[in-house]
């Protein structure tokens, strides 16, 4: 998928009949290096005019890609030196196309699923139709990916279509087994054909980084399926979806209304969610959980002073050469007084193989939005251990804890 990116934006913000561009300071206060980190300016401190487009070029005169958001932010990828200052411009042109890698859908005749991607990986959410007819998953799943551009859609088409179904079944009557398990292995994204797949189990539980209320008696509840959801954003560089759930019984509300915006940048790590509840009366303590499976029990990691939990998931096969893959979460520091404590909440019962979930837990105040960051990668795709995935965990909490500081010197 490509765009001119000035259309996809839905917006055109142009500098007219001008000779010297705006010039951007992006200043990084941390020892280490920022690389095509999405950066965020209002389009109200630009004050462009407009009528005619425009482009962003950094230092060397290298063009950008840039995005213009549903929420009037022009965002755009910047690299900065440890401790250093990177200057960009935007000047009067026409911007170039550009790879879209941030992107998703719903597939209605998939009984709704919500799928989304970008470089690292792709998820699942679960939809009102999949609940409908007696689903019972609850938390986000896992599309693995072992490349950069956008692959799950192609997964969806091949599984979705129906001419290769006939194709199997002529096979299978003609006794062709083999070709015929062939091509049902390449029609699954449960087996990986050269782009990753889906090897994750979520069953009843809060999967790849799922939150819900917990109760005094340590019990979850859990949000099921959401009930309707809006993309706002889709791409080039970054996906963003409001989503709907409940109502939920909590304690003695008995219609608790769960909002959940969901942002995935361009070479983010993990995704930004800002959940919200209506309709409920007393601060609760909020559970952000990943599931642990039998096949890893002891697969959990955490920061606690980063406010950070990982779990290396052996997959659903182990046994088929499946990789490992690796899932974490991270609540961003913040003024308050309270701080997230990490916790094994073990579930009373074995379900779909999870065993519990490695959890932070926090207390949330009516009518608040709680911000928090969850993801995976992959073993097949740049993460060789459990280890390198607590070191970009660390840095992505390092990196959101001190975010790049945005200077506008002149406005056009």
């Amino acid at each position: 998928m490509r765009f001119i990116l000035l259309i996809s934006s839905g917006i055109v913000s142009v500098i007219a009949g001008c000779g010297n561009p705006s010039v951007i300071e992006i200043s990084n206060t941390i020892d280490e290096a920022r690389k095509n980190e999405i950066v965020e300016i209002p389009m109200a401190e630009l004050s462009l005019p407009s009528g005619r487009p425009f482009l962003i070029r950094d230092a060397s005169g290298a063009e950008m890609p840039y995005q213009i958001t549903y929420d009037s932010l022009l965002i755009f990828p910047a690299t900065v030196a440890p401790l250093a200052t990177a200057v960009y411009y935007i000047e009067e042109g026409v911007p170039a196309t550009v790879d879209t890698v941030a992107v998703g859908r719903v597939y209605p005749d998939r009984a709704d699923d919500l799928v989304w991607e970008n470089q690292w990986s792709g998820y699942r959410a679960y939809g009102p139709a999949y609940q409908a007819n007696g689903g019972m998953v609850f938390g986000y799943d896992i599309h693995t990916k072992s490349v950069d551009y956008p692959a799950v859609d192609e997964r969806y088409t091949r599984e979705r279509t129906q001419s290769n179904w006939d194709r199997l079944h002529r096979l299978r009557e003609e006794g062709r087994s083999e070709e015929a398990d062939s091509l049902q292995r390449w029609i699954s994204y449960h087996v990986d054909s050269g782009t990753g797949m889906d090897p994750y189990t979520v069953g009843p539980t809060l999967g790849a980084g799922a939150s819900a209320f917990m109760l005094a008696d340590s019990t979850l509840v859990y949000p099921r399926s959401y009930q309707s959801c809006e993309i706002l954003d889709n791409g080039p560089l970054r996906f963003t979806v409001d989503m709907i759930f409940g109502p939920l019984a909590v304690g003695g509300d008995t219609s608790v209304i769960e909002h959940r915006l969901l942002t995935l940048d361009s070479g983010a790590l993990l995704n930004r969610a800002v959940v919200r509840y209506d309709s409920l009366s007393d601060s609760r303590t909020l559970a952000t959980g990943i599931v642990v499976h039998r096949q890893n029990p002891d697969g959990s990691m955490w920061d606690s002073d980063l406010n950070i939990i990982a779990y290396a998931d052996s997959t659903d096969n182990p046994c088929a050469g499946n990789g490992v893959i690796y899932i974490g979460a991270f609540i961003p520091a913040s003024g308050d007084a309270t701080h997230p404590t990490v916790a094994f909440l073990p579930l009373p019962e074995m379900k779909a193989d999870a065993i519990g979930h490695t959890a932070l837990l926090s207390s949330y105040a009516p009518g608040s939005d709680y911000v928090y960051y969850w993801g995976s990668g992959w073993s097949k795709h740049d993460i060789p251990t459990p280890e390198y995935w607590m070191d970009l965990m660390q840095s992505f909490a390092r990196r959101i804890n001190s975010p790049l500081e945005v200077t506008v010197l002149n406005k056009l």
